[in-house]
């Protein structure tokens, strides 16, 4: 079998992506918190200063908040941070609900004897609710951008995905929504790439980045369709 090991993407994929009307409600909270225009909290804490959050250049959503405060001459009253911080770890940790099919179609993989993984760019406060979930004991290795300071599309940090699960790039599916041109950064590295899109996502209310890919590859709209692509390769199929 080609396929050794198969690994995903985070938001979009294993969970709902972030819907931007609450994404904007709960930023709106935050900023409140802080004792800061909405307005301008959105201008650093979006962007650029997501980009610093997903390579650990701001190591935590504290210092994250603390830097918004420095920037815009607020005092960073330790009261109103962790009031924000705890707004921001609510709703990671709601964001963080497996899709249906996720659970079994990870276990399934499993027991087909392939390693699973995951590949996230990622703001610090992930990787630590990420334990909580019943994601977690189904991958055999989490690289989240933000803990390894590179993030995707580069092919880095796919490659330090394969050392890890110590099988190459060449025997591995990647499964991901395209968000940061992801699938064509797996590709690139040498792993077969695959589009996920849900049927029920509302593309309009949904929080994507701006380097969301056009994908001319194969693509499927549920978890467990992965089941289909692996056990038809067992079986010698020829679908892909």
């Amino acid at each position: 079998m080609r396929y050794k090991a198969a690994i995903f993407d985070l938001f979009g994929t294993l969970v709902d992506i972030y819907a931007w009307s609450e994404y904007q409600r709960v930023c709106r909270r935050m900023a409140a918190a802080l004792g800061v225009a909405y307005e301008d909290f959105m201008r650093l804490w979006t962007g650029n200063g997501a980009r610093l959050r997903q390579t650990g250049a701001l190591a935590s959503i504290r210092l994250n908040l603390e830097y918004i405060c420095q920037v815009l001459d607020v005092p960073a009253e330790p009261d109103r941070v962790l009031e924000a911080v705890e707004i921001r770890q609510e709703y990671t940790r709601g964001c963080l609900k497996p899709r249906s099919d996720a659970v079994e179609t990870l276990s399934r993989l499993r027991g087909f004897g392939l390693k699973t993984g995951l590949i996230s760019n990622a703001a610090p406060d992930i990787p630590g609710i990420w334990g909580e979930t019943p994601l977690a004991p189904l991958m055999d290795t989490a690289v989240f951008s933000c803990e390894a300071a590179v993030a995707k599309p580069d092919r880095r940090i796919y490659e330090l995905a394969c050392e890890r699960l110590n099988v190459s790039p060449q025997a591995c599916l990647y499964v991901g929504d395209g968000d940061d041109r992801e699938l064509t950064g797996a590709a690139d590295a040498g792993m077969e790439a695959v589009m996920i899109r849900a049927q029920y996502e509302d593309a309009s209310d949904a929080l994507r980045g701006a380097a969301e890919e056009e994908w001319a590859g194969l693509r499927i709209s549920s978890l467990s369709e992965v089941l289909d692509l692996v056990r038809d390769e067992r079986q010698g199929g020829t679908t892909r």
